[in-house]
Parts: C-alpha cells; sequence; structure tokens
C-alpha cells in the first residue's frame, strides 16, 4: 500500500451494493475484470447515484494510492477540490441556471474528477442556489461554502457512515457518526473537523465550536496552521453570539483557500468589541 495513505481493511462495499468488496480492491489494484468493469460503467450511466458517486471517488482513491500521498498533500488536493466546485458554482451563476433546480450529485461529482484528472472528490453544489449561511450582527446573511466530503475510507465503521451522510447533506447523521471515531482512528483529526462543520451545518452551535476547537488544535498539533478550522470555527462563534472570538479567529487565517473570505467576513463584522 502506497506510504502516507491508509486503507482500512475489512469494510463494506459502497453505492448501491453493485460491486462487491473483492470488485472493489480488484479496481483499486488496477485489475477488475474488463467485463465486470463495462458492466459497472453502464450501470453508473443508467442513472444509479450512488454508484456513480462511488465510482468516481474509487477512482480517484485507486489513484492516490498509485501516486503516494502524504496528509499534507492530500490537504492540497481538498484544497484544490474546494476551488473547483467555486468554480463549478460561478459557471453555473454565469449560465443562469434556475435557482432551485436540483442537480444529480453523480453529474457534478464526474465533472470535478474529471477536471482535476482523477485526484478529486467534491462535496456537490448546494442546489438551493445561496448554500448555508450565518447571521451577522446587523441581521444580515453570509454565505459560505460547505467544504469537500472528506476523502474514501472503506473502514466499514463510523468514519465511512459520517462520509456518506455528509456527501448526501445528511449532516445529523454524519455528526453523530464522526463523533463516534475513537482517538485512536488514523484519520480523528478529519472526524473531529467535519463533526464540527456538520454541527454547524446542523445549526447545532454549541458543539460544533467545541469540535472545531479540537480539529484546529489537532491540526496545529500536526505542524498544520488550522486556518481550515479556524474559519468554521469562526462562523460557529457568530452563530452563538461570540463576535471577538470570531474576529480573533479570522485574524489568525493567512493563506489557504479560506482566506479570501474570512478577510470579507472580518470586514463585515466590524471593529471589536462593537457587538
Amino acid at each position: 500500500m502506497a506510504k502516507g495513505f491508509k486503507v482500512i481493511e475489512g469494510g463494506r462495499g459502497a453505492g448501491c451494493g453493485f460491486l462487491s468488496d473483492a470488485e472493489i480492491d480488484a479496481f483499486l489494484a488496477g485489475n477488475l475484470d474488463a467485463e465486470r468493469g463495462r458492466a459497472f460503467g453502464d450501470h453508473r450511466s443508467a442513472g444509479c447515484g450512488p454508484c456513480s458517486l462511488f465510482g468516481a471517488d474509487l477512482e480517484m482513491f485507486r489513484q492516490l494510492v498509485e501516486s503516494g500521498v502524504t496528509d499534507a498533500e492530500r490537504r492540497d488536493f481538498e484544497a484544490l477540490a474546494d476551488g473547483q466546485r467555486e468554480e463549478i458554482r460561478r459557471a453555473v451563476a454565469r449560465a443562469e441556471v434556475p435557482r432551485g433546480k436540483a442537480f444529480p450529485r453523480w453529474v457534478l461529482s464526474a465533472a470535478a474528477v474529471i477536471a482535476l484528472a482523477g485526484f478529486l472528490s467534491i462535496q456537490l453544489l448546494d442546489p438551493k442556489g445561496g448554500g448555508p449561511a450565518v447571521t451577522l450582527p446587523d441581521g444580515n446573511a453570509f454565505h459560505f461554502s460547505v467544504p469537500a466530503a472528506p476523502p474514501l475510507v472503506r473502514d466499514g465503521g463510523d468514519f465511512a457512515r459520517g462520509r456518506a451522510a455528509f456527501a448526501a447533506g445528511e449532516y445529523a447523521a454524519a455528526a453523530a457518526a464522526f463523533e463516534r471515531v475513537p482517538d485512536t482512528h488514523p484519520m480523528y483529526a478529519d472526524a473531529a473537523f467535519y463533526a464540527g462543520v456538520s454541527h454547524l451545518l446542523n445549526h447545532a452551535d454549541p458543539p460544533a465550536v467545541e469540535r472545531l476547537t479540537l480539529a484546529r488544535e489537532l491540526a496545529i498539533a500536526d505542524g498544520l496552521s488550522g486556518d481550515g478550522a479556524a474559519y468554521y470555527l469562526a462562523l460557529a462563534q457568530i452563530e452563538t453570539g461570540n463576535h471577538d472570538a470570531a474576529r480573533k479567529l479570522l485574524t489568525s487565517i493567512r493563506g489557504g483557500r479560506n482566506e479570501v473570505d474570512a478577510a470579507r467576513l472580518l470586514e463585515l463584522l466590524g471593529t471589536e468589541g462593537a457587538n
């Protein structure tokens, strides 16, 4: 197995179950039977959304395994995924797609994977158009982007269940599953982050603050900036009314995919102590 990207064995297949565990392993190894591969492609093309999304994830995961990536590189891929998602969002807006039109998950996931040469899996666009938002002190809404779903990990456990629920927009279930991931799990830091974001998206703000604070601390302990967790933690602090804490967090963000939005949000919040 490639160094820096651990696969936890013993999990069940995903999608609708069209591929068995053995066939999933064969796909990841690059030796899935050609006939079964064509059948899986036809099955996805026939309109199975779960298998289309899962197929894109499988391809991304297989190529990551072949390339061998570190945790830091994986986070770079996730940053690119967010950027690609925003490009799709802007393209949809330019095309004046009617707000409220639902896009099949598999269509947008496949488009993003193709655009990023098979390396990326994305959390798909919010079909409501505006996306989630927090309420600013002046009563206006600040809309923010949902981060990309975490990497595919076939552990057959709570992290996999949390990922599936998060990708489906079922944030209460995602938060509950990510909360159950033990601190011995190799992706515990990711679980803390996604539990916090899931709580935020489910309007459960105090637990969002608790989980995102932990995620930021774990990222910093790993030698990372923690800026991703800091941004979503600031959003959660705004929802709890702790605007000064949000300002301090936003001020600390020095780069990364959320830097521009953090600066804009900080400007909208105004002077420290004003609210």
